[in-house]
């Protein structure tokens, strides 16, 4: 991870986290699971909280698989929204709403609608996510 003193302002920082869960938006969207994966910190100790299934995923691998199964869905619409974006000393913190619509094979649509919460750290020259909750009120 890089030192944040030798960063770019915050402004182009938060500009630089929302053009990237653009990025996620975009790789869900094609249902492209390798540009998706990107997005993620690719270590054993990535975790993700998913809306559906699996309480927890722990690892690139098993976040990989999820997304594999998850992208047969054919994803209409998806996107954050609400965003909100807290920088921190070396990652950074952000949070707000999903909504996603998805088409099954009867071509009939379901659309879902809830928050997130992610921590993103910048490592090499890109934010990647480290830990990424998403859920659904009940």
């Amino acid at each position: 991870m890089r030192d944040r003193r030798d960063a770019p302002p915050e402004q182009s920082q938060i500009a630089a986290l929302r053009k990237f869960d653009q990025y996620f938006e975009m790789a869900m969207l094609a249902g492209n699971v390798n540009q998706l994966m990107d997005a993620f910190w690719n270590s054993p100790e990535l975790i993700v909280y998913p809306h559906q299934g699996t309480v927890e995923l722990r690892g690139y691998d098993a976040v990989k698989k999820y997304y594999e199964r998850f992208l047969k869905a054919r994803v209409i619409q998806f996107g954050h929204f609400e965003a909100h974006y807290q920088l921190l000393a070396d990652s950074a913190v952000g949070w707000g709403k999903w909504r996603l619509v998805v088409q099954d094979k009867q071509k009939r649509q379901h659309v879902t609608e809830g928050r997130y919460t992610a921590i993103y750290a910048f490592i090499g020259d890109h934010w990647k996510y480290v830990i990424k909750h998403s859920s659904v009120p009940s």
